[in-house]
């Protein structure tokens, strides 16, 4: 009898030992669980400030066309100091930002077929301001992590509209000079960077 006695005693301190363990696990696991989410909010703001402070127009647009997310370079990209103004804006317009409106179509294609698309050039409207400027935007389809449907795409946009009208004033200058052999010419650049002969 007494051993069976001591047999028990040594089996409720075992099963104590391993609650103790167990508790002691989990305590951990806890601890740990808490520093991971604890970083993870880190990076999440440290994310959330770079893209705030970004020098390219960073955007989130669902499927049907809603912005869901500006930057403040976009906004101002667009001519708004705020960037809730800007997506009030393009959201109430009920129309793309493309100038040729088929550039959409043409965007909405590539990026589902291909999940991303880099350096998609067009030239966009700027309704606040009244003009227009060529963009090259890049962009990603962000999906469900669980249903794999998609979510939205986010992307950025960078004025390259300087870049364009050089690129056309050279394409005219070399038909301009492969037209006339043997001619000379003189061209002057006036101010806002035009060309005359």
């Amino acid at each position: 009898m007494a051993i069976q006695l001591a047999t028990l005693a040594t089996m409720t301190d075992w099963v104590a030992a391993v609650s103790i363990i167990a508790l002691a696990a989990s305590a951990h696991a806890l601890v740990r669980n808490n520093r991971l989410k604890s970083r993870l909010g880190a990076l999440q703001n440290d994310t959330d400030a770079t893209i705030e402070n970004l020098s390219d127009g960073f955007y989130r647009l669902s499927m049907d066309g809603t912005m869901l997310y500006s930057n403040p370079a976009l906004a101002a990209m667009y001519g708004f100091e705020k960037p809730q103004d800007f997506i009030n804006a393009f959201n109430a317009s009920k129309t793309n930002m493309y100038a040729d409106q088929s550039r959409r179509a043409e965007f909405l294609e590539a990026i589902i077929a291909k999940g991303s698309v880099k350096d998609f050039i067009s030239e966009v409207d700027c309704s606040s301001n009244r003009r227009r400027m060529w963009v090259t935007e890049n962009a990603r389809v962000v999906r469900n992590t669980k249903t794999g449907n998609v979510q939205y795409f986010e992307g950025t946009l960078r004025d390259v509209t300087d870049f364009v009208m050089r690129m056309r004033e050279k394409e005219a200058l070399i038909k301009l000079t492969s037209q006339v052999p043997g001619g000379l010419f003189q061209m002057e650049r006036q101010p806002g960077g035009v060309f005359e002969v």
